[in-house]
């Protein structure tokens, strides 16, 4: 897995919130993002680049998360869907080649590189899934972005 530093640049983003066990975060997100799509087109607003994972909590047994995609135009929050940003940080990144159950060796490579290179997590780490499952069905060929924002 290729790591580098990287600027992240603010984008605004629409997103819905869930807590899961680790092993639901797929089947969660697949609840929550159809909400944030429903509230994208009831706004009239278009995604600006593919979905994303916030962790905001992680636990022994469960997790926080947050599930949306960057969007151009205005949107308002409504029932489950909130507005925000993601980016405007530094971040260490890593490019994860594969099934989305490899995931979690991709952010234990990233956690060992922050303590390596003396640097310090400062932010919830995030993921952003640049092959859609839908056009690319062999998951050996997905990429994934992870991000793990540093001070």
């Amino acid at each position: 897995m290729k790591i580098d530093i990287v600027e992240v640049p603010r984008q605004n983003v629409v997103f819905g919130r869930a807590t899961c066990s680790h092993s639901e975060i797929g089947p969660t997100l697949m609840q929550v993002l159809p909400s944030v799509a429903n509230q994208l087109e009831r706004a009239g607003a278009e995604m600006a680049g593919p979905p994303f994972c916030r962790y905001t909590a992680w636990r022994e047994n469960d997790c926080d998360i947050e599930g949306g995609c960057p969007v151009i135009g205005e949107v308002q929050e409504g029932g489950e869907v909130f507005v925000g940003t993601l980016g405007g940080m530094r971040a260490v990144m890593g490019e994860y080649n594969g099934p989305y159950e490899g995931l979690g060796g991709a952010h234990e490579a990233i956690r060992a590189y922050i303590a390596e290179n003396g640097f310090e997590a400062n932010d919830a780490p995030f993921e952003i899934y640049m092959t859609d499952p839908e056009e690319e069905p062999d998951p050996s060929k997905w990429i994934t972005h992870v991000y793990w924002p540093i001070a």
